[in-house]
Protein backbone atom coordinates (compact mmCIF):
# COMPACT_ATOMS: atom_id res chain seq x y z
CA UNK A 1 0.00 0.00 0.00
CA UNK A 2 1.36 3.39 -0.78
CA UNK A 3 0.19 6.74 -0.45
CA UNK A 4 1.85 10.00 0.52
CA UNK A 5 0.67 12.78 2.32
CA UNK A 6 0.49 16.27 0.99
CA UNK A 7 4.06 17.39 1.56
CA UNK A 8 5.20 14.12 -0.10
CA UNK A 9 6.15 11.88 3.13
CA UNK A 10 4.88 8.16 2.58
CA UNK A 11 4.24 6.76 5.95
CA UNK A 12 3.12 3.51 4.72
CA UNK A 13 6.71 2.59 3.13
CA UNK A 14 8.80 3.17 6.27
CA UNK A 15 10.47 -0.81 7.63
CA UNK A 16 9.35 -0.10 11.46
CA UNK A 17 5.74 1.31 10.12
CA UNK A 18 4.13 -2.72 10.81
CA UNK A 19 6.41 -3.14 13.34
CA UNK A 20 6.11 -2.89 17.81
CA UNK A 21 8.86 -2.22 19.72
CA UNK A 22 10.45 -5.55 19.94
CA UNK A 23 10.36 -5.98 16.10
CA UNK A 24 7.62 -8.64 15.84
CA UNK A 25 4.43 -7.59 13.59
CA UNK A 26 1.60 -5.96 14.97
CA UNK A 27 -1.89 -7.45 15.37
CA UNK A 28 -4.75 -6.58 13.50
CA UNK A 29 -6.05 -4.15 16.23
CA UNK A 30 -2.99 -2.27 16.91
CA UNK A 31 -3.18 -1.61 12.64
CA UNK A 32 -6.15 -0.35 12.58
CA UNK A 33 -5.50 1.98 15.69
CA UNK A 34 -1.93 3.30 13.69
CA UNK A 35 -3.72 3.66 10.27
CA UNK A 36 -6.11 5.70 11.87
CA UNK A 37 -3.83 7.88 13.88
CA UNK A 38 -1.80 8.38 10.60
CA UNK A 39 -4.84 9.43 8.76
CA UNK A 40 -5.95 12.25 11.39
CA UNK A 41 -2.26 13.40 11.07
CA UNK A 42 -2.18 13.41 7.37
CA UNK A 43 -5.62 15.42 7.23
CA UNK A 44 -4.20 17.83 10.19
CA UNK A 45 -1.50 18.66 8.02
CA UNK A 46 -3.53 18.68 4.76
CA UNK A 47 -5.70 21.38 6.54
CA UNK A 48 -2.80 23.82 8.10
CA UNK A 49 -1.47 23.69 4.60
CA UNK A 50 -4.50 25.02 3.25
CA UNK A 51 -4.87 27.44 5.99
CA UNK A 52 -1.65 28.81 4.95
CA UNK A 53 -2.46 29.01 1.45
CA UNK A 54 -5.65 30.76 2.16
CA UNK A 55 -3.86 33.31 4.11
CA UNK A 56 -1.49 33.67 1.14
CA UNK A 57 -4.39 35.35 -0.67
CA UNK A 58 -4.27 39.03 -1.67
CA UNK A 59 -6.56 41.55 -0.38
CA UNK A 60 -7.75 42.12 -3.33
CA UNK A 61 -8.68 38.36 -4.20
CA UNK A 62 -10.38 38.12 -1.22
CA UNK A 63 -12.73 41.30 -2.20
CA UNK A 64 -13.13 39.79 -5.99
CA UNK A 65 -14.40 36.60 -4.60
CA UNK A 66 -16.45 37.67 -1.92
CA UNK A 67 -17.88 40.25 -4.58
CA UNK A 68 -18.77 37.98 -7.05
CA UNK A 69 -20.83 35.30 -4.84
CA UNK A 70 -23.19 38.54 -3.81
CA UNK A 71 -23.10 40.02 -7.02
CA UNK A 72 -26.29 39.54 -8.93
CA UNK A 73 -25.44 40.38 -12.57
CA UNK A 74 -22.47 42.16 -14.09
CA UNK A 75 -23.34 44.42 -17.08
CA UNK A 76 -22.54 47.15 -18.91
CA UNK A 77 -25.00 49.89 -19.89
CA UNK A 78 -25.64 51.52 -22.90
CA UNK A 79 -22.17 53.65 -23.03
CA UNK A 80 -20.19 50.42 -22.41
CA UNK A 81 -20.08 51.55 -18.53
CA UNK A 82 -19.71 48.46 -16.48
CA UNK A 83 -22.39 48.01 -13.49
CA UNK A 84 -23.41 45.25 -11.19
CA UNK A 85 -26.73 45.05 -9.36
CA UNK A 86 -26.76 44.26 -5.82
CA UNK A 87 -29.10 43.18 -2.79
CA UNK A 88 -28.85 44.76 0.28
CA UNK A 89 -31.95 43.70 2.45
CA UNK A 90 -33.95 42.20 0.39
CA UNK A 91 -33.32 45.66 -2.22
CA UNK A 92 -31.64 45.23 -5.24
CA UNK A 93 -29.20 47.81 -6.16
CA UNK A 94 -27.26 49.09 -9.58
CA UNK A 95 -24.29 50.92 -9.10
CA UNK A 96 -21.65 51.59 -11.30
CA UNK A 97 -18.83 49.12 -10.30
CA UNK A 98 -16.43 52.07 -9.52
CA UNK A 99 -19.03 54.47 -8.09
CA UNK A 100 -18.43 55.09 -4.71
CA UNK A 101 -21.92 53.46 -3.44
CA UNK A 102 -20.03 50.04 -5.12
CA UNK A 103 -16.91 50.46 -3.07
CA UNK A 104 -19.04 51.31 0.61
CA UNK A 105 -20.70 47.69 -0.09
CA UNK A 106 -17.59 45.49 -0.93
CA UNK A 107 -15.69 46.98 1.79
CA UNK A 108 -18.44 46.33 4.18
CA UNK A 109 -18.81 42.95 2.61
CA UNK A 110 -14.92 41.78 3.38
CA UNK A 111 -15.19 43.01 7.05
CA UNK A 112 -18.24 41.57 7.76
CA UNK A 113 -17.01 38.00 6.35
CA UNK A 114 -13.39 38.76 7.33
CA UNK A 115 -12.78 41.40 9.57
CA UNK A 116 -10.20 42.64 7.13
CA UNK A 117 -9.86 46.30 6.19
CA UNK A 118 -9.24 47.32 2.32
CA UNK A 119 -6.07 49.42 1.14
CA UNK A 120 -6.75 51.23 -1.61
CA UNK A 121 -4.39 49.66 -4.07
CA UNK A 122 -6.02 46.52 -2.78
CA UNK A 123 -9.65 47.78 -3.75
CA UNK A 124 -8.43 49.40 -7.32
CA UNK A 125 -7.01 45.88 -8.06
CA UNK A 126 -10.30 44.76 -7.40
CA UNK A 127 -12.28 47.16 -9.05
CA UNK A 128 -10.28 46.61 -12.29
CA UNK A 129 -11.19 42.65 -12.54
CA UNK A 130 -14.77 43.40 -11.63
CA UNK A 131 -14.77 45.87 -14.56
CA UNK A 132 -13.16 43.34 -17.20
CA UNK A 133 -15.72 40.45 -16.10
CA UNK A 134 -18.62 43.01 -16.93
CA UNK A 135 -17.21 43.19 -20.25
CA UNK A 136 -15.67 40.40 -20.98
CA UNK A 137 -16.91 37.90 -18.69
CA UNK A 138 -20.61 38.51 -18.88
CA UNK A 139 -20.52 39.96 -22.11
CA UNK A 140 -24.48 41.43 -21.06
CA UNK A 141 -25.41 44.58 -21.95
CA UNK A 142 -28.72 46.44 -20.16
CA UNK A 143 -30.49 49.68 -20.98
CA UNK A 144 -30.22 51.87 -17.82
CA UNK A 145 -33.11 54.71 -17.67
CA UNK A 146 -33.14 58.15 -15.64
CA UNK A 147 -36.45 58.87 -14.22
CA UNK A 148 -39.04 57.64 -16.32
CA UNK A 149 -38.87 54.49 -19.21
CA UNK A 150 -41.27 52.61 -21.16
CA UNK A 151 -41.48 49.14 -20.90
CA UNK A 152 -44.10 46.60 -22.69
CA UNK A 153 -46.72 49.61 -23.29
CA UNK A 154 -46.35 50.48 -19.66
CA UNK A 155 -44.25 53.59 -18.35
CA UNK A 156 -42.03 53.29 -15.15
CA UNK A 157 -41.46 55.87 -12.94
CA UNK A 158 -38.42 55.71 -10.29
CA UNK A 159 -39.29 57.15 -6.80
CA UNK A 160 -35.61 56.91 -6.19
CA UNK A 161 -36.24 56.09 -2.32
CA UNK A 162 -34.56 53.30 -0.73
CA UNK A 163 -36.33 50.65 -1.49
CA UNK A 164 -35.45 51.26 -4.89
CA UNK A 165 -39.50 51.31 -5.95
CA UNK A 166 -41.00 52.41 -9.19
CA UNK A 167 -44.36 53.18 -10.33
CA UNK A 168 -46.01 51.65 -13.41
CA UNK A 169 -48.74 53.64 -14.76
CA UNK A 170 -50.47 51.65 -17.78
CA UNK A 171 -54.08 51.90 -19.36
CA UNK A 172 -55.57 49.92 -15.94
CA UNK A 173 -54.18 52.04 -13.60
CA UNK A 174 -51.11 52.52 -11.99
CA UNK A 175 -49.16 51.00 -8.97
CA UNK A 176 -46.27 51.14 -6.97
CA UNK A 177 -43.93 48.35 -7.38
CA UNK A 178 -40.87 47.04 -5.45
CA UNK A 179 -38.82 45.55 -8.57
CA UNK A 180 -39.38 46.92 -11.89
CA UNK A 181 -38.43 44.81 -14.50
CA UNK A 182 -35.97 47.46 -15.88
CA UNK A 183 -33.24 49.20 -14.27
CA UNK A 184 -32.59 52.90 -13.06
CA UNK A 185 -29.22 55.18 -13.31
CA UNK A 186 -29.05 56.95 -9.61
CA UNK A 187 -27.41 60.34 -9.03
CA UNK A 188 -26.07 61.47 -5.79
CA UNK A 189 -28.50 64.65 -6.91
CA UNK A 190 -31.64 62.62 -6.55
CA UNK A 191 -33.88 62.87 -3.91
CA UNK A 192 -36.56 60.37 -2.89
CA UNK A 193 -39.90 60.87 -4.43
CA UNK A 194 -42.33 61.19 -2.13
CA UNK A 195 -44.91 58.03 -2.32
CA UNK A 196 -48.22 58.96 -4.59
CA UNK A 197 -51.62 58.53 -3.03
CA UNK A 198 -55.01 57.88 -4.97
CA UNK A 199 -57.81 60.14 -4.84
CA UNK A 200 -55.68 63.31 -5.93
CA UNK A 201 -56.80 66.15 -8.21
CA UNK A 202 -53.98 67.24 -10.96
CA UNK A 203 -55.39 70.77 -10.69
CA UNK A 204 -54.47 71.44 -7.40
CA UNK A 205 -51.59 72.51 -8.77
CA UNK A 206 -52.57 75.23 -9.72
CA UNK A 207 -53.65 77.02 -6.67
CA UNK A 208 -49.73 76.72 -5.87
CA UNK A 209 -48.52 79.05 -9.14
CA UNK A 210 -49.16 82.50 -10.18
CA UNK A 211 -51.77 81.70 -13.11
CA UNK A 212 -54.84 83.43 -14.18
CA UNK A 213 -55.24 83.03 -17.77
CA UNK A 214 -57.64 79.76 -18.90
CA UNK A 215 -55.20 78.69 -22.16
CA UNK A 216 -51.77 78.97 -19.90
CA UNK A 217 -53.78 77.21 -17.21
CA UNK A 218 -54.51 74.30 -19.56
CA UNK A 219 -50.93 74.76 -21.41
CA UNK A 220 -49.54 73.79 -17.93
CA UNK A 221 -51.27 70.93 -16.40
CA UNK A 222 -50.26 69.39 -19.99
CA UNK A 223 -46.98 69.90 -20.06
CA UNK A 224 -46.80 68.82 -16.45
CA UNK A 225 -48.11 65.49 -17.73
CA UNK A 226 -46.31 65.10 -20.39
CA UNK A 227 -42.66 65.22 -18.35
CA UNK A 228 -43.39 62.00 -17.43
CA UNK A 229 -43.70 61.02 -20.96
CA UNK A 230 -40.60 59.01 -21.77
CA UNK A 231 -38.86 59.55 -24.97
CA UNK A 232 -40.72 62.52 -26.57
CA UNK A 233 -39.68 65.90 -27.05
CA UNK A 234 -40.67 67.99 -24.30
CA UNK A 235 -41.38 72.03 -25.42
CA UNK A 236 -38.93 74.23 -23.02
CA UNK A 237 -40.55 75.82 -20.57
CA UNK A 238 -39.82 79.94 -20.82
CA UNK A 239 -41.18 82.15 -17.59
CA UNK A 240 -40.57 85.54 -17.45
CA UNK A 241 -42.10 88.40 -15.59
CA UNK A 242 -40.43 91.24 -13.10
CA UNK A 243 -39.35 90.70 -9.52
CA UNK A 244 -42.06 89.02 -7.26
CA UNK A 245 -44.10 87.17 -10.07
CA UNK A 246 -42.52 83.69 -8.61
CA UNK A 247 -41.05 82.64 -11.43
CA UNK A 248 -38.34 80.83 -9.21
CA UNK A 249 -41.25 79.11 -7.12
CA UNK A 250 -43.35 77.81 -10.34
CA UNK A 251 -39.75 75.89 -11.56
CA UNK A 252 -38.83 74.48 -7.89
CA UNK A 253 -42.25 73.30 -7.21
CA UNK A 254 -42.34 71.71 -10.86
CA UNK A 255 -38.86 70.04 -10.06
CA UNK A 256 -40.18 68.65 -6.65
CA UNK A 257 -43.55 66.66 -8.51
CA UNK A 258 -40.84 65.47 -11.74
CA UNK A 259 -37.66 65.11 -10.90
CA UNK A 260 -37.00 66.02 -6.95
CA UNK A 261 -33.10 67.14 -6.44
CA UNK A 262 -30.44 68.59 -4.24
CA UNK A 263 -30.12 71.29 -6.87
CA UNK A 264 -33.94 71.63 -7.93
CA UNK A 265 -32.84 75.09 -9.46
CA UNK A 266 -28.91 75.10 -11.86
CA UNK A 267 -26.85 77.85 -13.42
CA UNK A 268 -25.40 77.71 -16.76
CA UNK A 269 -22.10 76.24 -16.63
CA UNK A 270 -19.03 78.49 -18.57
CA UNK A 271 -18.21 75.71 -20.95
CA UNK A 272 -20.63 73.43 -23.16
CA UNK A 273 -18.81 70.34 -21.45
CA UNK A 274 -20.62 71.07 -17.96
CA UNK A 275 -24.04 71.85 -19.45
CA UNK A 276 -24.00 68.42 -21.17
CA UNK A 277 -22.86 66.85 -17.84
CA UNK A 278 -25.75 68.66 -16.44
CA UNK A 279 -28.19 67.63 -19.13
CA UNK A 280 -27.38 64.21 -19.15
CA UNK A 281 -27.36 63.70 -15.31
CA UNK A 282 -30.77 65.92 -14.58
CA UNK A 283 -33.28 64.08 -16.39
CA UNK A 284 -35.13 67.84 -15.31
CA UNK A 285 -33.31 70.73 -15.83
CA UNK A 286 -34.21 74.01 -14.79
CA UNK A 287 -32.12 77.33 -15.02
CA UNK A 288 -33.37 80.26 -12.30
CA UNK A 289 -32.72 84.24 -13.44
CA UNK A 290 -31.38 84.34 -16.77
CA UNK A 291 -31.13 87.57 -18.99
CA UNK A 292 -30.11 86.34 -22.05
CA UNK A 293 -28.54 83.20 -23.34
CA UNK A 294 -25.34 82.75 -25.28
CA UNK A 295 -25.48 80.96 -28.57
CA UNK A 296 -23.76 77.83 -27.61
CA UNK A 297 -26.05 77.68 -24.43
CA UNK A 298 -29.59 78.16 -26.63
CA UNK A 299 -28.02 75.55 -29.39
CA UNK A 300 -27.30 72.89 -26.66
CA UNK A 301 -30.35 73.18 -25.21
CA UNK A 302 -32.34 73.52 -28.43
CA UNK A 303 -30.59 69.74 -28.90
CA UNK A 304 -30.72 68.60 -25.29
CA UNK A 305 -34.82 68.98 -25.79
CA UNK A 306 -35.36 67.08 -28.97
CA UNK A 307 -32.33 64.58 -28.46
CA UNK A 308 -28.87 64.85 -28.57
CA UNK A 309 -25.49 63.26 -28.13
CA UNK A 310 -21.84 64.09 -27.35
CA UNK A 311 -18.42 62.62 -26.96
CA UNK A 312 -15.91 63.55 -24.76
CA UNK A 313 -12.08 62.90 -23.95
CA UNK A 314 -11.71 61.02 -20.72
CA UNK A 315 -8.79 61.59 -20.11
CA UNK A 316 -5.52 64.12 -21.19
CA UNK A 317 -3.31 60.65 -21.02
CA UNK A 318 -5.37 58.49 -23.33
CA UNK A 319 -8.16 58.27 -26.50
CA UNK A 320 -11.08 57.13 -24.30
CA UNK A 321 -14.37 58.46 -24.52
CA UNK A 322 -16.78 59.43 -21.93
CA UNK A 323 -20.57 59.16 -24.05
CA UNK A 324 -23.58 61.04 -23.36
CA UNK A 325 -26.96 60.83 -24.93
CA UNK A 326 -30.06 62.43 -23.32
CA UNK A 327 -33.45 64.25 -24.23
CA UNK A 328 -34.72 66.32 -21.25
CA UNK A 329 -37.64 68.13 -19.56
CA UNK A 330 -35.82 72.04 -19.58
CA UNK A 331 -37.25 75.18 -17.94
CA UNK A 332 -35.61 78.60 -17.81
CA UNK A 333 -36.82 81.91 -16.39
CA UNK A 334 -36.40 85.59 -16.39
CA UNK A 335 -37.12 89.12 -15.58
CA UNK A 336 -37.12 89.69 -19.75
CA UNK A 337 -37.65 87.05 -22.00
CA UNK A 338 -33.90 84.98 -21.74
CA UNK A 339 -34.26 83.07 -24.84
CA UNK A 340 -35.08 84.97 -28.14
CA UNK A 341 -33.26 82.76 -30.69
CA UNK A 342 -36.09 81.47 -33.11
CA UNK A 343 -34.28 77.91 -33.43
CA UNK A 344 -35.14 78.07 -29.78
CA UNK A 345 -38.38 79.51 -29.30
CA UNK A 346 -39.73 77.25 -31.78
CA UNK A 347 -39.50 74.71 -29.07
CA UNK A 348 -40.86 76.30 -26.56
CA UNK A 349 -44.01 77.23 -24.57
CA UNK A 350 -43.54 81.20 -23.09
CA UNK A 351 -45.92 81.83 -19.92
CA UNK A 352 -45.58 85.41 -18.50
CA UNK A 353 -46.35 86.06 -15.18
CA UNK A 354 -47.62 88.85 -13.41
CA UNK A 355 -46.01 90.64 -10.13
CA UNK A 356 -48.29 89.18 -7.51
CA UNK A 357 -49.92 91.51 -5.24
CA UNK A 358 -48.88 92.00 -1.15
CA UNK A 359 -52.11 91.31 -0.29
CA UNK A 360 -51.84 87.54 -1.84
CA UNK A 361 -48.24 86.71 -0.71
CA UNK A 362 -47.30 83.97 1.21
CA UNK A 363 -44.46 83.33 3.31
CA UNK A 364 -42.19 80.76 1.57
CA UNK A 365 -42.17 77.98 4.76
CA UNK A 366 -46.22 78.01 4.71
CA UNK A 367 -46.57 77.64 0.74
CA UNK A 368 -43.93 74.43 0.76
CA UNK A 369 -45.38 73.05 4.07
CA UNK A 370 -49.00 73.22 2.27
CA UNK A 371 -47.72 71.76 -1.22
CA UNK A 372 -45.95 69.17 0.62
CA UNK A 373 -48.97 67.97 2.05
CA UNK A 374 -51.13 67.74 -1.11
CA UNK A 375 -47.89 66.47 -3.08
CA UNK A 376 -48.72 62.83 -3.18
CA UNK A 377 -52.43 63.27 -4.36
CA UNK A 378 -51.01 65.72 -7.01
CA UNK A 379 -48.97 62.87 -8.16
CA UNK A 380 -51.76 60.39 -8.05
CA UNK A 381 -53.79 62.68 -9.83
CA UNK A 382 -50.78 63.23 -12.76
CA UNK A 383 -50.57 59.24 -12.97
CA UNK A 384 -54.53 59.26 -13.30
CA UNK A 385 -54.70 61.49 -15.76
CA UNK A 386 -51.80 59.64 -17.83
CA UNK A 387 -53.30 56.46 -17.63
CA UNK A 388 -56.39 57.47 -19.18
CA UNK A 389 -54.83 59.28 -21.78
CA UNK A 390 -52.52 56.25 -22.65
CA UNK A 391 -55.89 54.87 -23.44
CA UNK A 392 -56.83 57.40 -25.48
CA UNK A 393 -53.57 58.18 -27.40
CA UNK A 394 -54.10 55.43 -29.72
CA UNK A 395 -57.55 56.98 -31.02
CA UNK A 396 -55.91 59.98 -31.16
CA UNK A 397 -55.01 61.65 -34.54
CA UNK A 398 -54.82 65.40 -35.76
CA UNK A 399 -54.68 66.13 -38.86
CA UNK A 400 -52.22 68.86 -38.64
CA UNK A 401 -48.83 68.44 -36.45
CA UNK A 402 -47.17 71.07 -35.44
CA UNK A 403 -43.39 71.68 -34.25
CA UNK A 404 -42.78 68.56 -31.69
CA UNK A 405 -45.54 66.76 -32.96
CA UNK A 406 -45.50 64.10 -30.47
CA UNK A 407 -46.09 66.65 -27.65
CA UNK A 408 -49.44 67.88 -29.42
CA UNK A 409 -50.85 64.34 -30.05
CA UNK A 410 -49.96 63.84 -25.89
CA UNK A 411 -51.54 66.99 -25.51
CA UNK A 412 -54.05 66.42 -27.08
CA UNK A 413 -54.89 63.00 -25.42
CA UNK A 414 -53.97 64.55 -22.15
CA UNK A 415 -56.31 67.14 -22.29
CA UNK A 416 -59.23 64.94 -23.37
CA UNK A 417 -58.51 62.90 -20.34
CA UNK A 418 -58.53 65.96 -18.03
CA UNK A 419 -61.44 66.79 -19.44
CA UNK A 420 -60.57 70.26 -20.77
CA UNK A 421 -61.49 68.49 -24.13
CA UNK A 422 -58.43 68.37 -26.96
CA UNK A 423 -59.97 71.36 -28.96
CA UNK A 424 -58.99 73.85 -26.09
CA UNK A 425 -55.82 72.33 -26.03
CA UNK A 426 -54.63 72.94 -29.37
CA UNK A 427 -56.40 76.22 -29.66
CA UNK A 428 -54.05 77.37 -26.75
CA UNK A 429 -50.87 75.69 -27.84
CA UNK A 430 -51.63 76.94 -31.20
CA UNK A 431 -51.68 80.50 -29.64
CA UNK A 432 -48.52 80.45 -27.65
CA UNK A 433 -46.85 79.62 -30.54
CA UNK A 434 -47.84 82.42 -32.50
CA UNK A 435 -47.23 84.61 -29.13
CA UNK A 436 -43.00 82.84 -29.62
CA UNK A 437 -43.17 84.71 -33.70
CA UNK A 438 -44.51 87.87 -32.37
CA UNK A 439 -41.86 87.96 -29.52
CA UNK A 440 -38.92 87.30 -32.06
CA UNK A 441 -40.52 90.09 -34.28
CA UNK A 442 -40.29 92.32 -31.62
CA UNK A 443 -37.04 91.66 -29.83
CA UNK A 444 -34.79 91.16 -33.21
CA UNK A 445 -33.79 94.43 -34.80
CA UNK A 446 -33.38 93.19 -38.40
CA UNK A 447 -36.98 91.99 -38.17
CA UNK A 448 -38.02 94.96 -36.96
CA UNK A 449 -36.47 96.86 -39.39
CA UNK A 450 -37.67 94.74 -42.24
CA UNK A 451 -41.49 95.27 -41.04
CA UNK A 452 -41.53 98.82 -40.66
CA UNK A 453 -39.56 99.17 -44.55
CA UNK A 454 -42.30 96.45 -45.29
CA UNK A 455 -45.24 98.60 -44.14
CA UNK A 456 -46.13 100.95 -46.74
CA UNK A 457 -45.15 98.03 -49.74
CA UNK A 458 -47.15 94.97 -50.60
CA UNK A 459 -44.13 93.59 -53.18
CA UNK A 460 -40.61 93.91 -52.80
CA UNK A 461 -37.90 92.39 -55.38
CA UNK A 462 -34.37 92.64 -55.81
CA UNK A 463 -30.61 91.69 -54.53
CA UNK A 464 -29.28 90.96 -51.03
CA UNK A 465 -27.17 93.93 -51.52
CA UNK A 466 -30.04 96.59 -52.09
CA UNK A 467 -32.15 94.86 -49.15
CA UNK A 468 -29.38 95.35 -47.01
CA UNK A 469 -28.78 99.05 -48.18
CA UNK A 470 -32.47 99.67 -47.39
CA UNK A 471 -33.17 98.04 -44.12
CA UNK A 472 -29.85 99.48 -42.68
CA UNK A 473 -31.29 103.16 -44.18
CA UNK A 474 -34.70 102.26 -42.18
CA UNK A 475 -33.27 101.00 -39.13
CA UNK A 476 -31.16 104.44 -38.65
CA UNK A 477 -34.55 106.23 -39.23
CA UNK A 478 -36.24 104.02 -36.41
CA UNK A 479 -33.43 104.56 -34.27
CA UNK A 480 -31.66 101.15 -34.63
CA UNK A 481 -27.97 101.19 -34.05
CA UNK A 482 -26.61 99.64 -37.11
CA UNK A 483 -22.93 99.17 -35.80
CA UNK A 484 -23.02 96.20 -33.45
CA UNK A 485 -22.10 92.59 -33.65
CA UNK A 486 -25.73 91.49 -34.45
CA UNK A 487 -26.74 93.66 -37.36
CA UNK A 488 -25.68 92.32 -40.51
CA UNK A 489 -22.48 94.14 -42.28
CA UNK A 490 -22.51 92.04 -45.63
CA UNK A 491 -25.31 90.52 -48.31
CA UNK A 492 -24.51 87.05 -47.42
CA UNK A 493 -24.86 87.09 -44.22
CA UNK A 494 -28.09 89.23 -44.49
CA UNK A 495 -29.22 86.16 -46.18
CA UNK A 496 -28.39 83.68 -43.14
CA UNK A 497 -30.22 85.78 -40.94
CA UNK A 498 -33.47 85.88 -43.19
CA UNK A 499 -33.58 82.37 -43.61
CA UNK A 500 -33.38 81.98 -39.79
CA UNK A 501 -36.69 84.31 -39.78
CA UNK A 502 -38.29 82.64 -42.25
CA UNK A 503 -40.84 81.04 -40.47
CA UNK A 504 -41.17 83.94 -37.96
CA UNK A 505 -41.64 86.52 -40.56
CA UNK A 506 -44.46 84.52 -42.61
CA UNK A 507 -45.99 84.19 -39.00
CA UNK A 508 -47.07 87.38 -39.14
CA UNK A 509 -47.29 88.29 -42.65
CA UNK A 510 -44.28 88.53 -44.26
CA UNK A 511 -43.16 85.91 -47.12
CA UNK A 512 -39.39 85.95 -47.74
CA UNK A 513 -38.00 83.86 -50.68
CA UNK A 514 -34.38 83.78 -51.77
CA UNK A 515 -33.35 82.05 -55.29
CA UNK A 516 -30.41 82.55 -57.27
CA UNK A 517 -27.41 84.43 -57.55
CA UNK A 518 -25.97 87.75 -59.20
CA UNK A 519 -22.64 90.10 -59.10
CA UNK A 520 -24.73 91.79 -56.40
CA UNK A 521 -25.66 89.47 -54.43
CA UNK A 522 -28.66 86.90 -53.53
CA UNK A 523 -32.04 87.68 -55.23
CA UNK A 524 -34.50 87.89 -52.67
CA UNK A 525 -38.54 88.60 -52.70
CA UNK A 526 -40.39 90.25 -50.06
CA UNK A 527 -44.65 89.85 -50.33
CA UNK A 528 -46.88 91.38 -47.54
CA UNK A 529 -50.39 89.07 -46.76
CA UNK A 530 -53.26 90.99 -47.19
CA UNK A 531 -55.63 90.54 -44.32
CA UNK A 532 -52.52 90.11 -42.17
CA UNK A 533 -51.25 92.48 -39.29
CA UNK A 534 -47.78 93.27 -39.67
CA UNK A 535 -46.08 94.02 -36.08
CA UNK A 536 -49.18 94.86 -33.85
CA UNK A 537 -49.02 97.81 -31.42
CA UNK A 538 -50.45 94.78 -28.73
CA UNK A 539 -49.14 91.20 -28.51
CA UNK A 540 -51.58 88.46 -28.33
CA UNK A 541 -49.74 87.36 -24.89
CA UNK A 542 -50.77 83.95 -23.24
CA UNK A 543 -51.32 85.76 -19.74
CA UNK A 544 -52.62 89.51 -20.76
CA UNK A 545 -52.34 91.80 -22.84
CA UNK A 546 -49.71 94.53 -22.09
CA UNK A 547 -47.94 96.13 -24.78
CA UNK A 548 -43.83 94.81 -24.97
CA UNK A 549 -41.42 97.48 -25.61
CA UNK A 550 -38.43 96.52 -24.35
CA UNK A 551 -35.72 94.85 -26.72
CA UNK A 552 -33.65 91.88 -25.37
CA UNK A 553 -29.77 91.77 -25.67
CA UNK A 554 -27.44 90.58 -28.09
CA UNK A 555 -26.79 86.96 -28.06
CA UNK A 556 -23.18 87.40 -29.52
CA UNK A 557 -23.93 87.46 -33.25
CA UNK A 558 -27.70 85.45 -33.76
CA UNK A 559 -29.94 88.64 -34.72
CA UNK A 560 -30.39 90.05 -31.10
CA UNK A 561 -29.42 93.64 -30.25
CA UNK A 562 -29.95 96.45 -27.80
CA UNK A 563 -31.72 99.56 -29.32
CA UNK A 564 -29.23 101.81 -27.99
CA UNK A 565 -30.73 105.33 -28.73
CA UNK A 566 -34.10 106.25 -27.87
CA UNK A 567 -36.50 107.27 -30.39
CA UNK A 568 -40.33 106.21 -31.82
CA UNK A 569 -40.93 103.47 -33.98
CA UNK A 570 -44.73 102.91 -35.98
CA UNK A 571 -46.40 99.70 -34.81
CA UNK A 572 -49.38 99.40 -36.84
CA UNK A 573 -49.71 103.13 -37.65
CA UNK A 574 -49.28 103.54 -33.35
CA UNK A 575 -46.23 105.01 -31.79
CA UNK A 576 -44.30 103.19 -29.36
CA UNK A 577 -41.24 104.13 -27.29
CA UNK A 578 -38.00 101.78 -27.65
CA UNK A 579 -35.67 101.97 -25.31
Amino acid sequence: MKSKTTDGENYWEKEDFWTNPDGGLLDDASITAVVEKTLKKIEERGTKKKDKERKRKSVSEELVEIAMGEIELLFVDQFKVPYCSFRTEDTRQVWPVKSKAFKRWICGLLWEKEKRAVYSEALTSALNVLEAQAIYGSKKQVRLWNRVAWHNGDIYYDLTNEKWQAVRIGKTGWEVIDEPPILFRRFTHHKPQIEPQKGGNLKDFLNFVNIKDEDVQILTLVWLVTCFIPDIAHPILILHGPQGSAKTTFLKLCRLIIDPSETPLLTIPKDITGLIQILAHHYCSFFDNLSVLPDYVSDTLSRGCTGDGFSKRQLYTDDDDVLYSYKRVIGVNGINLPALKPDLLDRSIIIELERIPASNRKEEIALCKEFEEKLPFILGGIFDTLSQAIQIYDKTHLPLLPRLADFARWGFAISEALGTGGEKFLSAYFKNRNYQHYQIVENNPLALALMNFMEDQDHWEGTSSELLNNLTEKAKEIGINTKIKCWPQQPNTLVRHLNRLKVNLEAVGIDYQHYGHTRKGSLISLARRDGKEILPSRLPSPQNSSNHEDFGGCDDGDGFAPILSKKTIKHNGDEGEVI
